[in-house]
């Protein structure tokens, strides 16, 4: 009876083990991804993480690289939009400097 108790807890402890090891292993590109979610700089593009691991995980940290993508050209757009809108202000009170130096 104790042996049998002894086996059982034996094999009970190896399996906590390799439940361990296995999770660690398979959840290791989630941690990539979350440690690389905390230091994401979109003022230097081109930050993507290395798509690995299982079918789900993989599809996320895909998303999450599609995310990174489309954040940087909207960030594009928008630095575009404002050279753009700021060199038309600064036409609009080149005219108007001109139009009162004209008048006067």
């Amino acid at each position: 009876m104790f042996t049998e108790a002894l086996v059982l807890l034996g094999g009970l402890v190896v399996m906590l083990i390799a439940n361990a090891v296995l999770l660690h292993v398979g959840l290791a590109p989630l941690d990539r991804l979350s440690r690389r979610t905390a230091t994401v700089d979109l003022l230097r593009p081109g930050q993507r993480l290395p798509v690995a691991g299982q079918v789900g995980v993989s599809q996320l940290i895909t998303a999450f690289n599609d995310v990174l993508a489309r954040l940087e050209a909207e960030g594009a757009t928008s630095n575009t939009r404002v050279l753009s809108a700021q060199e038309a202000e600064r036409r609009r009170i080149a005219q108007e400097l001109h139009d009162e130096s004209a008048r006067a």
